[in-house]
């Protein structure tokens, strides 16, 4: 069984400065393991943080020493494990520039179980990680671990991939964000969070819903009839993404857009023509014209160009 290990704050990384912080809201946790894709996870975090105004917790977690030997020797080498896996986050701290804003703790037990119990310790209202990081502390930033902790995880979980643009490196004040939606609850309840996201951040919404090409052979049985199918899948699409748009706070911009085709490839395509920030879906969702998520949350998972956000 794991056994958490709390240390204090990351002081060595921290310089005294001061953020704007809204305790009323969970903290962002973002999961470091010494690699530079976690450093570039933890600077996309801090940005997020600064936007919304909300604290920012480095974790990382450290495997259990396996020693054979007397106690003084297994607690000797805990001990220096300890110290290596705080001076690691304390040096991914500053490579992220997240000095003025983040602190810092260290874990010992299996990442996914480690990761889940900060969030539900913290109540984080969201958890990022860096795709394919492999650092000292390899295996906690793999895709297998991704993949877990979106299964595992109560909350969003923000997958970056190494050469995503950190938020606002355009020059914008707010988030542009595309967000798919079908008629899954998971959609619907992405856009909705998407919506409270850009109400604190500023920015606008672009609601897409991606038509799969062979969408027919979904729900329909025998010869097609390709007037009739295109007047139904006019009216459900009108009909789902007012459904989506109603989930927005009144005072959140907001558009609607529709493509058709592979829905990863449509999404980061209509992302890179709105020079969006990021990439948001549902966990999971299909809807009778096809499916957006499962396959498509591992697809931009493993190819997208920007920060993946999978909310549930």
């Amino acid at each position: 069984m794991a056994t958490p290990v709390h240390t204090e704050p990351s002081s060595r990384a921290l310089d005294g400065g001061t953020t704007l912080v809204d305790r009323t809201v969970g903290p962002i946790v973002c999961a470091v393991d010494g690699s530079e894709c976690s450093a570039r996870a933890l600077r996309v975090a801090g940005e997020l943080s600064r936007k919304l105004e909300t604290g920012l917790i480095a974790v990382t977690v450290s495997s259990p020493p396996a020693v054979i030997g007397t106690g003084q020797a297994r607690s000797r080498l805990r001990g220096q494990t300890l110290q290596h896996s705080r001076r690691l986050v304390e040096d991914t701290i500053v490579a992220a520039g997240c000095q003025r804003i983040a602190t810092g703790t260290v874990r010992v037990g299996h990442p996914v179980e480690e990761l889940t119990r900060v969030i539900g310790e913290l109540g984080a209202e969201l958890i990022v990680i860096g795709s394919r990081g492999r650092g000292v502390l390899k295996g906690l930033l793999l895709g297998s671990v991704g993949q877990d902790l979106v299964r595992e995880s109560s909350r969003p979980v923000m997958v970056v991939p190494p050469n995503a643009r950190v938020p606002g490196g355009n020059g914008r004040s707010g988030l542009n964000v595309i967000c798919g939606v079908d008629d899954s609850d998971q959609a619907l309840a992405a856009a909705a969070w998407v919506g409270q996201l850009v109400s604190r951040a500023g920015g606008e919404v672009v609601l897409a819903h991606v038509r799969t090409l062979n969408s027919a052979a979904t729900y329909s049985h025998g010869p097609v009839n390709e007037a009739a199918l295109r007047s139904y899948e006019e009216r459900w699409v009108v009909k789902l993404l007012g459904r989506a748009a109603d989930t927005l706070d009144p005072g959140v911009n907001g558009r609607l857009t529709v493509a058709a085709g592979d829905p990863a490839t449509c999404l980061e395509q209509i992302a890179h023509g709105e020079d969006a920030d990021l990439i948001a879906v549902g966990c999971r969702g299909r809807g009778p014209v096809g499916a957006l998520m499962g396959s498509t949350s591992t697809a931009l998972m493993a190819s997208a160009r920007r920060p993946v956000l999978i909310a549930k």
